[in-house]
């Protein structure tokens, strides 16, 4: 997510629904490397809650 540039209501629907696709074939989905203000939209909105962060790829793979 490091390249992303912007984050509207959209694309937060977007985050729930491929949490929901993934939850629904017993996986889930993990955010790596977002931007300080992508992090920050989802900690306005709690999803920093719903979702495994992690700073970079290396870490969100290491965890699996």
């Amino acid at each position: 997510m490091a390249a992303t540039e912007f984050l509207s209501s959209a694309g937060i629907r977007a985050l729930l629904k491929a949490r929901a696709a993934a939850s629904d074939h017993k996986g889930e989905l993990r955010l790596a490397a977002p931007a300080p203000f992508i992090l920050d939209a989802l900690k306005l909105v709690g999803l920093d809650k719903l979702f495994k962060l992690y700073d970079t790829r290396a870490a969100a793979l290491a965890d699996f």
